[in-house]
């Protein structure tokens, strides 16, 4: 025996139906009535996220890898060399020369001598690759190897 709807039967009270039901319907409507609306100043909004980017890009930019980071960190330093005063050392004996480096690939660069010569110094000590150097000194890869090149050849 097939059972079968009546024709005055109402389809929102089986669960098939994505119908609400009158009474959901009605607080649906009555919760969006309540609702609270708020009205936001845009341009109070832009500026507050342009000042958060530059506070975020200011962080970043000091968060950059640097020889000098480790200044006082000495387990820091001996994972990357011998120590931070043998890193001076070496960097003092080669000082003079440094000052009238010739880059291979003629490019201005945005990095201070002391973090190139420790570019290299990570480079030859942990085998790192370009991508890695580029990415901890926040260089392009090209130029990490240029720096590299320049100063193997002043070595």
């Amino acid at each position: 025996m097939q059972k079968r709807l009546k024709p005055t039967a109402v389809p929102y009270i089986f669960k098939w139906s994505d119908l609400p039901s009158p009474a959901s319907a009605e607080r649906i409507r009555r919760g969006l009535k309540k609702e609270d609306i708020c009205i936001v100043d845009g341009s109070t909004q832009t500026v507050a996220i342009k000042t958060r980017e530059e506070v975020i890009q200011c962080e970043m930019d000091s968060l950059s890898f640097s020889i000098f980071h480790f200044r006082n960190d000495c387990d820091g330093i001996h994972f990357y060399s011998e120590s931070f005063e043998c890193c001076m050392f070496i960097f003092a004996t080669l000082s003079p020369a440094s000052n009238q480096l010739s880059y291979v690939h003629n490019e201005m660069l945005n990095i201070v001598i002391d973090d190139q010569f420790f570019l290299t110094m990570i480079k030859l000590w942990q085998h790192k690759t370009s991508f890695e150097l580029s990415r901890m000194f926040k260089v392009s890869q090209c130029m990490a190897m240029n720096i590299f090149l320049t100063w193997i050849n002043l070595m």
